[in-house]
């Protein structure tokens, strides 16, 4: 499933969708009835034309993010206010829910043309979870095998890779056969994630911490307020003021 960038238009193509599926009181005849819905179209269009000759581009991008929306499949829960940036893909069979007030991509971001977002919820039984406000540079990739969740407000560089599972078996005899072993990734509030990070199964990030630029985060449990670096990653200094405390 994809998805491409919306823009300022959104709210007119919304109001199109919601006139023309607007039920009519019962006891109207139907030529009253056809009048009508006649007369909201012929609105619903003129206002769109007028967007259309003052922005065509923003308005045939909203255009087809407001009729692509209903294709997406029920899995698939998207919060208000969502602004994909640059094309995103849904892929499996799990669970992907996103929080209202999400960005993924930015045109000024690098890399925009040349790649995507991808957010996949393997099987089933898999779950990918988005809090509120949470904004991403261009070509995220995120896969939960079990379950991947990223709270509220959290930043997110370019390239950033984040996966709870090995994808295949340690054993060189089940290397092709086994999925391998997944444990479950939970970033916390405010966390800022720098470029090309990887974060791998079982990792934990405790509420605004900061993981430097090109690191590789392996399973293990981070405090809150740290600066987290390296390959393997390791806490290299605490942030001495944290969100909520003031100098005195």
């Amino acid at each position: 499933m994809y998805l491409h960038q919306t823009d300022t238009m959104r709210e007119i193509i919304s109001g199109i969708m919601k006139n023309s599926s607007k039920p009519l009181k019962k006891e109207m005849s139907v030529c009253e009835k056809k009048m009508i819905a006649e007369d909201n179209m012929i609105r619903d269009l003129a206002r769109l034309l007028r967007a259309f000759f003052r922005s065509p581009r923003h308005c045939l991008k909203s255009l087809f993010i407001r009729l692509s929306l209903p294709f997406i499949p029920a899995r698939v829960i998207l919060g208000k206010n969502l602004t994909p940036g640059q094309k995103m893909r849904f892929l499996g069979k799990g669970k992907i829910i996103i929080g209202e007030g999400c960005l993924f991509g930015v045109r000024k971001g690098g890399g925009f043309w040349d790649s995507s977002c991808e957010l996949q919820a393997r099987y089933p039984d898999s779950e990918l979870l988005i809090g509120n406000d949470v904004w991403s540079n261009n070509g995220l990739t995120v896969v939960a095998s079990k379950r991947v969740e990223i709270k509220d407000k959290t930043l997110i560089g370019r390239n950033v890779q984040i996966s709870d599972s090995d994808a295949h078996g340690i054993h060189p005899g089940k290397r092709r056969s086994e999925r391998g072993e997944s444990r479950p990734v939970v970033i916390g509030e405010n966390v800022w994630i720098g470029n090309n990070v990887i974060i791998l199964k079982g990792a934990t990030i405790g509420d605004n911490s900061i993981i430097g630029a090109g690191s590789v985060v392996t399973g293990k449990v981070f405090p809150a307020n740290a600066i987290i670096a390296g390959n393997p990653a390791k806490v290299i200094k605490r942030i001495e003021n944290p969100i909520g405390e003031t100098n005195e």
